[in-house]
């Protein structure tokens, strides 16, 4: 029989794990909520560009909030591997086959989320017409845009550099074509203005010229010839 003490200690648990299940759930429903809000955003500012059975299976892909030990398994079974050694991995997509994943410690979660929404709007040819390194500065770029405000400087950022020559880009061939090359993997309109500016086999010297400083010294370089 229990003692009186060890009923209202268990009583108390009971009510303590009831009330962190149910302060869980109202996080995770106001997660949920920004993420909606934010891919509504998206698929309606760049419809005109991304497919509508893609625009549809993003937004069947609510993401999915994890605290770090679960997106830690979610990384290693899609990936098949653990994160790699000395690189904080906060979250990641892979397109539309299944959802995104982001870390709930991560204290620029909101901004990661729309990062990997962009990734998913993206189309399948971009990151091999682009790059892998002005793929992710695109992306990086037009996530901070989403958000509406730069991230917190004290904050660590991510893909700085990249992110500063997808903005050089846009200064050099406008943000149709880069949005083209981006959303719908046509890279045409791209490409003729980087052979003015670059020469030819432009798009392989982007990842060359991730660093933003380069790229302007190039940009400024052709403009006073």
């Amino acid at each position: 029989m229990k003692r009186p003490m060890e009923t209202l200690d268990h009583r108390k648990a009971e009510r303590l794990e009831a009330e962190a299940k149910a302060l869980e759930a109202q996080v995770q429903q106001r997660l949920r909520d920004l993420d909606r809000f934010h891919t509504e955003q998206l698929c309606e500012r760049y419809r005109h560009l991304v497919p509508a059975d893609r625009i549809q299976k993003v937004k069947d892909l609510p993401t999915a909030f994890e605290e770090r030990r679960d997106f830690e398994r979610s990384y290693e079974r899609a990936d098949g591997r653990r994160p790699p050694e000395g690189k904080r991995v906060i979250g990641f997509s892979q397109g539309t086959n299944e959802a995104a994943h982001v870390d709930m410690d991560d204290p620029q979660l909101e901004k990661t989320a729309i990062h990997e929404r962009m990734h998913q709007l993206s189309d399948p040819r971009a990151r091999e017409v682009l790059g892998e390194k002005m793929h992710e500065g695109i992306t990086e770029d037009l996530a901070i845009k989403e958000l509406g405000r730069q991230p917190n400087p004290e904050l660590p950022r991510s893909y700085p550099q990249e992110r500063a020559a997808a903005q050089e880009l846009r200064k050099m061939c406008g943000d149709d074509a880069v949005d083209r090359a981006y959303f719908a993997g046509d890279a045409r309109e791209l490409r003729v203005c980087l052979e003015h500016r670059l020469g030819k086999n432009n798009l392989a010297k982007l990842e060359d010229k991730v660093d933003g400083a380069a790229l302007q010294e190039h940009a400024e370089k052709d403009d006073g010839e």
